[in-house]
């Protein structure tokens, strides 16, 4: 039983991140379509930097004791596509930190330029691909299981 309240407790914060995850892409990609100011990119900074705070909690739910857990264990022969998925999700996370350090080190009355805003956009397009990736390995994960081999 305490085990399910663990996992239950994990699921909830891990939907939480997912769902803080997509609120902040989404106010990041209509901030990329507003006219650049020092105001904008400010706000760019603190978006930059939630996202920061939330994707590596959001790692460390999904890898240790998380769902990618839970797909290796029924599936032990795609620990290399859970391995890859993971190291995506840190290539990201690295990317992440630099474009933030990248900005936050420009003056601050700077407005954002258009190599920047192609570099998000860039982070962007990449992030949701991995999030689109781990929702197929999990579908086939558990669809395999419960009735796929029918």
């Amino acid at each position: 039983m305490i085990r399910r309240e663990k996992m239950g407790d994990r699921f909830r914060a891990l939907t939480g991140c997912q769902k803080t995850e997509s609120q902040l892409i989404g106010e990041l990609g209509q901030l990329l379509d507003q006219p650049s100011t020092a105001l904008t990119r400010q706000t760019l900074l603190a978006i930059l930097n939630r996202l920061l705070d939330n994707l590596p909690l959001h790692l460390e739910l999904a890898s240790y004791g998380g769902y990618l857990t839970e797909v290796r264990r029924l599936r032990p022969n795609w620990q290399q596509q859970v391995k890859e998925l993971l190291g995506a999700n840190v290539r990201c996370l690295a990317a992440l930190h630099e474009l933030f350090d990248h900005i936050r080190h420009e003056s601050p009355s700077r407005t954002i330029d258009t190599t920047e805003c192609g570099e998000i956009e860039i982070w962007i397009r990449s992030v949701k691909s991995i999030r689109e990736h781990e929702c197929r390995l999990l579908q086939g994960a558990f669809t395999i299981d419960v009735g796929g081999e029918a």
